[in-house]
């Protein structure tokens, strides 16, 4: 485009008409405009990124789980059991125990309104132990089992929380 306007307004040789010159010109500074703005769009989004990454530190460093230290009472129910706690608490993590492989699992928790809610399907087959990691405040969890494939056994879970590094007051 430089060359076209150096011909055109220093040598007085254009190329191309004068109205031809004037549609390009228009052009080059739409683009031009697209690209200030696109290049705000980009300091935008990198800001959104790193506000992102410190806001979410907790998940990028390794967290330290402990065994809820609450009985955990075994109910079986049609497709699976019941495995509840006396108190609501907040799991983040669960570890089926049990033996051989299985799949085909289903895992639900019981919220404030003592509905279930999927939180995890297990479709491929897994060995024990086998880790689940979430975040649910619950009493119960149930874990479905709808098809027997596999040669295996599910025991018992256990239930897992955060350490509580920065405590509440």
């Amino acid at each position: 485009m430089l060359l076209l306007k150096r011909k055109y307004y220093i040598d007085d040789r254009p190329e191309i008409s004068d109205a031809d010159f004037d549609a390009r010109m228009r052009q080059l500074e739409k683009l031009e405009d697209g690209g200030r703005i696109m290049s705000r769009w980009k300091y935008l989004f990198l800001i959104v990124i790193c506000l992102s990454f410190t806001s979410c530190t907790a998940l990028l460093t390794k967290q330290e789980y402990v065994l809820i230290d609450q009985k955990i009472s075994e109910k079986p129910v049609f497709y699976g059991v019941v495995y509840s706690i006396p108190e609501r608490a907040k799991i983040y993590k669960i570890v089926l125990l049990g033996t051989g492989r299985v799949q085909n699992y289903e895992i639900s928790v019981r919220d404030k309104k003592n509905k279930w809610k999927p939180v995890k399907q297990i479709k491929r087959a897994i060995e024990f132990p086998f880790e689940i990691t979430l975040a649910v405040e619950t009493d119960a969890i149930k874990i479905s089992h709808y098809s027997v494939v596999g040669r295996g056994r599910l025991d018992t879970i256990q239930l897992y929380t955060l350490v509580e590094k920065y405590p509440t007051k």
